[in-house]
């Protein structure tokens, strides 16, 4: 979705698979944080950005990487510790869950649905974790334009 509201020249279409509607979600949920989805989004963020830095030379403490990888494959360790906003807290890291806490990160993507400009083929099923927010974008999209086949 974000892709398609950058209208970049040679993308014809879309199949959005398994994707979060954003404040569809959120009305679901009731506004509540989903923190099994949120530490694994974590995990694997912070593990793209320590091979980022290793790739341009910086200095990765190995304390870093092993909380990674205790996060990604043995998340029930470092949930139990509290406050949860100690978790992956290295300076420089952009996703750091106080900063989320705090609302100094947006956790919650803006669909300008009327920007995406190409034909969707929206992709879900009993495996979806955001199945409500995949058919609720579906229909959003439909309204955009009603008499599309």
């Amino acid at each position: 979705w974000l892709a398609a509201m950058e209208k970049p020249p040679h993308l014809r279409a879309i199949a959005p698979t398994m994707s979060t509607s954003a404040p569809y979600d959120t009305e679901q949920l009731g506004g509540s944080l989903r923190l099994d989805h949120l530490t694994s989004w974590l995990g694997l963020t912070a593990l793209e950005w320590v091979q980022r830095r290793a790739a341009a030379g910086d200095p990765v403490d190995g304390a870093v990487v092993a909380e990674v990888v205790q996060l990604l494959t043995t998340p029930e360790v470092p949930l139990r510790r509290w406050p949860l906003s100690t978790i992956l807290d290295f300076e420089g890291f952009p996703g750091r869950l106080r900063d989320i806490f705090a609302g100094k990160v947006a956790t919650v993507a803006d669909y300008r649905l009327g920007e995406v400009g190409v034909p969707t083929f929206s992709v879900g099923g009993w495996y979806d974790v955001f199945s409500f927010g995949t058919i609720e974008l579906h229909r959003a999209m439909r309204a955009q334009d009603p008499v599309a086949g």
